[in-house]
């Protein structure tokens, strides 16, 4: 699928795989359009990408690899993101509402304050991956996409935690014994 940019060389390199001369540029303030709404990175190599608030709404980057890259405050926003390697990834305040997850690798990635609202994690590899005040409203997963059965993802605030953390201090000083989650 072919996109409309005023640019159409920094789509070019991003399909060439050619990521050092994009951060580059990037890098060095040029103006390289960022609005990738549509593109067809289908299976391109975008791993260590500079995608720093790119707008991807749309994207197809099934199979893609963005291992590493910097997608924060990003907007992949019903982006086919299926099978993608994301591992390491900063997608930290990036809108991932809509997308598609399945199957993917998220293993160590950053997704601290993002919007994984109704997002497809079926399949998805989420180990280590940080989700503080991440949204995940509606985002489809099944046990085994969160570690089996007995096993809780959420995504709290800073407050949240620290109310639990007391808690969990109270319960450990007073020796009390939570006995639902046996």
């Amino acid at each position: 699928m072919e996109i409309e940019t005023h640019n159409t060389m920094p789509l070019s390199w991003l399909h060439e795989g050619n990521v050092k001369k994009w951060n580059r540029r990037r890098e060095e303030g040029e103006d390289v359009d960022l609005d990738l709404s549509g593109a067809n990175l289908e299976r391109c190599n975008l791993g260590g990408a500079n995608l720093i608030g790119a707008y991807l709404s749309d994207a197809y980057l099934s199979g893609a690899n963005l291992g590493g890259a910097n997608l924060s405050g990003a907007n992949l926003s019903d982006a086919d993101l299926s099978g993608a390697n994301l591992g390491g990834a900063n997608l930290s305040g990036a809108n991932l509402g809509g997308a598609n997850l399945g199957g993917a690798n998220l293993s160590g990635a950053n997704l601290i304050g993002a919007d994984l609202s109704v997002a497809n994690l079926s399949g998805a590899n989420l180990g280590g991956a940080t989700w503080c005040s991440a949204t995940i409203d509606g985002a489809s997963l099944g046990t085994e996409d969160i570690g089996g059965p007995g096993h809780i993802l959420c995504a709290l605030t800073s407050e949240e935690w620290e109310l639990i953390s007391s808690s969990r201090e109270k319960e450990a000083e007073h020796g009390w014994k939570n006995t639902d989650c046996n």
